[in-house]
């Protein structure tokens, strides 16, 4: 009978790590983007600069 539980409450762990894991993952990703957003506007700015700089 507790080999049962035992049994039941391995997945149920292995799953609480694998959501921690998931939102570490996920919070890693929306830095990430935040990054990407940074440098691609400032991308696009330099561009502005230099087209306004060429005229």
């Amino acid at each position: 009978m507790n080999e049962a539980k035992s049994k039941k409450a391995a997945p149920k762990a292995q799953e609480k790590d694998d959501n921690m894991k998931n939102t570490e993952i996920e919070k890693a990703l929306a830095k990430n983007d935040e990054e990407w957003l940074k440098r691609m506007l400032l991308l696009v700015l330099i561009m502005i600069i230099a087209l306004l700089g060429i005229d």
